[in-house]
């Protein structure tokens, strides 16, 4: 985790990102958020896991100039790995499921990534990135994981630790306080667990970890009520207007910490996200709807 904060501060453009003291909410307690709208310029902080995992690649010598590297997405991990590949000077193919929204393809094709429509969900894109990724000198770099295929979605979570430990850094240094309980989103998990991984690393004793989803991409909530190993594909439609958190299957790295570490699952609808992105507009936050989900619980 060490090395992740390490190399994201050599980044330009990923300074810290703010810590919004949202106050005092009745029966709740201080709340804080951690505003990743202002992360490399790209709304988001998927841009830490594409480029981190961009960064190991290289250091193992497996990328060479002119190469290919893909993934899928339904949200803005894509737009981290065609950030990343820009960076470097890779090549980017993107898979995208059919319903994925004008603005969420434009920012990836204005970083340079080619996108490729499949005709499904976020799962079948999932397997037109595997199979394309056969193609030599393609690499896959994706945030779910399944058997055989772990090292590098293993990498992106643990990038992800550089937001949290911006987050618990500055709630000491500037506030005297630390967290007691911590709301994740979760699509594949791979940013929760991330979450997880490191603050219980930093803190003593733990917080509480809650595991917020979309109630028709429940894929964590699910496997759980129904006592599985957790590689059964949600029930849902994976349509929510949270787009990014629109997967069925969670990701094998990211199942095991979810389960045993999460005191609640919480799935909520459309409607919550909505209000959320209104509400913090109010405190001077733009945020996105897969962003929010836990702001309103």
């Amino acid at each position: 985790m060490e090395d992740a904060v390490a190399f994201h501060k050599t980044l330009p453009g990923c300074d810290p990102t703010p810590l919004v003291d949202l106050g005092m909410m009745p029966d709740i307690g201080r709340v804080f958020l951690k505003d990743e709208g202002q992360r490399l310029g790209l709304k988001a902080f998927k841009g830490l896991g594409g480029t981190y995992a961009v960064h190991k690649l290289e250091e193992q010598g497996a990328l060479q100039p002119g190469d290919t590297l893909t993934t899928m997405t339904d949200g803005n991990h894509g737009v981290g790995v065609a950030y990343a590949a820009k960076q470097r000077g890779y090549n980017a193919v993107i898979y995208i499921p059919r319903q994925m929204k004008k603005d969420r393809r434009d920012r990836i094709t204005g970083l340079g990534g080619k996108l490729v429509e499949v005709p499904g969900d976020y799962d079948q894109a999932i397997l037109a990135a595997k199979a394309a990724a056969e193609q030599p000198g393609w690499h896959l770099v994706a945030d779910s994981s399944w058997e055989g295929y772990t090292e590098i979605p293993t990498n992106i979570t643990t990038a992800y630790s550089t937001l949290f430990y911006e987050a618990i850094e500055e709630m000491h240094t500037a506030h005297n306080t630390a967290p007691t309980h911590i709301f994740l989103q979760a699509g594949v998990g791979s940013f929760a667990a991330g979450g997880i991984t490191y603050a219980l690393s930093a803190l003593k004793p733990a917080p509480h970890f809650v595991c917020v989803e979309p109630v028709d991409a429940a894929c964590f909530l699910e496997n759980i009520q129904d006592g599985t190993d957790g590689k059964n594909a949600c029930r849902g439609a994976t349509e929510s207007v949270m787009a990014g958190l629109n997967c069925g299957v969670p990701a094998i790295t990211a199942w095991p910490l979810l389960r045993d570490c999460c005191c609640g699952f919480v799935v909520l609808g459309d409607g919550w996200p909505i209000a959320a992105v209104r509400e913090l507009y109010k405190e001077g936050v733009v945020a996105g709807s897969q962003g929010v989900p836990g702001t309103l619980l």
